[in-house]
């Protein structure tokens, strides 16, 4: 991909660049073995197979106001990862759904910037811990947030 994208060809190549590192580690022996649902959250069915892993971002900011040799600006951009598990056990499920989504943050991290050049850094921000739904408590979500750094054109 281009060194220098649109804002919104940046965007589009986060979005494929995530869903590519994540589906290649759901292998047996991969960090998100058995994971029956991996997609980007604006892309879901009404009740996906579990376990699933959610990705999307949300709002894009400026971390620094200055451009870059006056073309290109930095943008920040955070990435919710949400996964799904259910279990019979609180424990169990509590534990499955945790396992995903930081698995999945711990993928990204190592990803050395997505394979993208305009990706600067990818740095870990937040962890919800699993907790159980509010109407069927063998259903467990957990969250993990990352910030993803990169360049785009003006």
């Amino acid at each position: 991909m281009t060194a220098n994208p649109t804002l919104a060809t940046a965007v589009d190549g986060i979005y494929t660049a995530i869903g590519t590192a994540l589906q290649a580690q759901i292998t047996a022996g991969g960090k998100l073995a058995n994971l029956a649902t991996l997609t980007r959250g604006d892309s879901t069915g009404i009740k996906p197979p579990l376990p699933a892993l959610f990705y999307y971002g949300g709002r894009i900011s400026q971390p620094e106001r200055n451009t870059l040799a006056g073309t290109r600006e930095v943008w920040k951009m955070p990435v919710y990862l949400v996964s799904v598990a259910r279990g019979e056990s609180g424990s169990a499920g509590a534990t499955t759904a945790n396992n995903y989504a930081l698995n999945g943050r711990a993928t990204l991290l190592a990803s050395s910037g997505l394979g993208l050049d305009y990706v600067r850094k990818i740095e870990s921000d937040s962890v919800v811990l699993a907790a159980p739904h509010k109407e069927d408590r063998s259903i467990f979500g957990a969250v993990a947030l990352v910030a993803i750094e990169f360049t785009a054109s003006r």
